[in-house]
């Protein structure tokens, strides 16, 4: 007899109190789970801007000595902020293919990083990685500076040095040096 209400059992499917505290688990384990999966987020989308701001400023100082001209970076800092670096002078990051190195677009902006911020040293924005040298100069000056991106709860910072080199540093990011 013991057998058959078993099998009885399994074929009618669960009681509601098994259903409920089943319900009651997973609502506690999602409560702890959504929190940090949008701090999470909020990470990948700093690291994401500051990766992308590092590559194309490698980029274009690479290109400023392979084609031996001019580089230069351009930088709106608002709510909707965006960057982009020409090869023709200043250009308007905000207007479709006014940033162009070799046909290309180098543009970034907020679309792609929603929530976040950009911070940019006034001596870099509107300056140009030097073709012979590959330093960053203004009014033919070597300069440095730093551009930040800022997360809800995050930052990360990249440093441009006088021999126009980028670097990331963050005192959130363990998989970078602290600023």
């Amino acid at each position: 007899m013991g057998i058959i209400s078993v099998n009885q059992r399994l074929i009618n499917g669960f009681t509601l109190l098994e259903l409920i505290v089943t319900l009651a688990i997973v609502g506690i384990t999602m409560s702890i789970a959504v929190p940090s999966l949008g701090f999470k987020v909020d990470e990948n989308r700093v690291i994401g801007a500051a990766e992308q701001i590092y590559q194309d400023l490698l980029y274009a100082r690479s290109e400023a000595v392979k084609s031996n001209s001019d580089i230069t970076l351009s930088f709106t800092q608002n709510s909707s902020w965006c960057y982009g670096i020409n090869a023709t002078g200043v250009c308007d990051c905000g207007s479709a293919g006014s940033c162009t190195i070799n046909g290309k677009n180098k543009t970034g902006s907020y679309e792609d990083y929603s929530n976040t911020s950009l911070t940019v040293s006034s001596n870099i924005n509107g300056a140009n990685f030097d073709p012979s040298r590959g330093v960053i100069e203004k009014t033919n000056s070597p300069v440095t500076g730093s551009i930040t991106i800022t997360g809800v709860n995050v930052s990360a910072t990249i440093n441009m040095n006088v021999l126009g080199r980028p670097s990331i540093c963050s005192n959130d990011f363990s998989k970078y040096p602290s600023c």
